[in-house]
């Protein structure tokens, strides 16, 4: 007995043509049915893709894991800047999509097929719609040879502590949200740091500290004076100001 082969069994399955051997013979029964099988379980797959996803939701969870990952461990990251960059680029993502979807589109009767022919075709040029792209700007050379370190507060007291800086140098210190700490200053400059403490011994030039608006209570002590020091009665700065606003406090050492 000659059996149809997998491609007329496609044909059937999708409503293309009718076979009367399907009657008599049960093995080609059989490979239809796993042939119906499979193709119910690809398209409820896409069908359960298409449920929306609350961007905001999300944010939420990722911002929760990881403030709970930095109660635990405190770790302190070296950097320089520019700041870190992800692993992971959008276009490395968006080519495995494209990909996965090429891939499901060869499956007959998936509803793929359509919407990956569309999306991997190349794209007209759209007449008055395009911007030419913006070129970032680079760093400045103060800031590209600055190093620095950060370190997971998610309590208080933090303490921070500045050594080394010379007359005339400029301490500035920014308010930011988080739970982070951070000290940056030119390059050759060292850093310490322990719980609740960050500490550096700095070279000549600008130093900037990104303090917690959450974290209380904290100091800033620079050459053994303290500059700043904010509690819950509120903040005292004895330190020699040059300005000072809600999100930033300049210093310049006398």
């Amino acid at each position: 007995m000659t059996h149809l082969d997998e491609g007329q069994l496609l044909a059937v399955r999708d409503g293309e043509s009718q076979h009367e051997h399907l009657v008599e013979c049960a093995d080609c029964r059989k490979g239809l049915a796993e042939l119906r099988g499979r193709h119910d379980r690809v398209s409820g797959a896409l069908a359960a893709l298409d449920a929306p996803t609350d961007l905001e939701v999300a944010r939420a969870l990722i911002r929760t894991r990881v403030t709970a990952g930095a109660a635990h461990t405190a770790d302190v990251v070296p950097l320089t800047i520019p700041p870190r960059r992800a692993f992971w680029s959008l276009s490395r993502a968006a080519g495995l999509l494209l990909v996965t979807a090429a891939g499901l589109s060869a499956l007959p009767g998936s509803p793929v097929r359509h919407w990956a022919s569309r999306v991997l075709a190349p794209e007209a040029p759209r007449q008055g719609t395009e911007r030419a792209p913006t070129p970032a700007s680079a760093p400045s050379s103060a800031e590209a040879e600055a190093t620095g370190i950060r370190l997971a507060v998610p309590r208080g007291p933090l303490r921070v502590i500045v050594g080394g800086a010379e007359t005339g140098a400029v301490i500035r210190v920014q308010w930011v949200p988080g739970a982070e700490a951070a000290i940056f200053a030119p390059a050759g400059s060292r850093f310490t740091s322990g719980e609740g403490r960050l500490e550096a011994q700095v070279t000549s030039g600008t130093v900037r500290i990104e303090l917690p608006r959450g974290v209380l209570p904290v100091s800033l002590e620079v050459g053994g004076r303290i500059y700043l020091r904010s509690t819950d009665a509120g903040l005292d700065v004895p330190g020699p100001v040059t300005r000072q606003s809600t999100s930033e406090i300049v210093f310049r050492i006398p």
